[in-house]
């Protein structure tokens, strides 16, 4: 996934309605196939949109989310920055997150 992301205009009937910050996203899969000497490489190509405001509603019935950090949760020992993939779901309306993700970051609280 690139990193930063990159801020795009949006645009609606020829007009710019705002902006929007994307990252590109790559997946690569290997698959071998009987009776082939050589394995198969497919790519996947993606784009990521990052929210930079809070969401009252999401639009889908679930979003994956990326919360990224440079130190370690249970320790807090300094870390490569990465990210975490985290699903939310919308049960009723509002996104929530697993119970267990809640607490993790209410202990964190970052």
């Amino acid at each position: 996934m690139s990193w930063p992301p990159s801020r795009v205009p949006l645009i609606k009937y020829n007009k710019q309605v705002g902006t929007a910050d994307i990252s590109f996203y790559i997946r690569f899969k290997l698959q071998t196939v009987p009776w082939r000497n050589e394995p198969i490489i497919y790519h996947q190509l993606s784009i990521r949109r990052w929210v930079t405001e809070p969401l009252k509603n999401l639009p889908y019935k679930g979003a994956t989310t990326y919360i990224g950090d440079n130190r370690r949760w249970l320790d807090g020992l300094s870390q490569a920055f990465c990210f975490i993939p985290l699903d939310m779901k919308r049960p009723g309306r509002e996104a929530k997150w697993h119970r267990a993700i809640s607490e993790l970051l209410r202990i964190n609280d970052s």
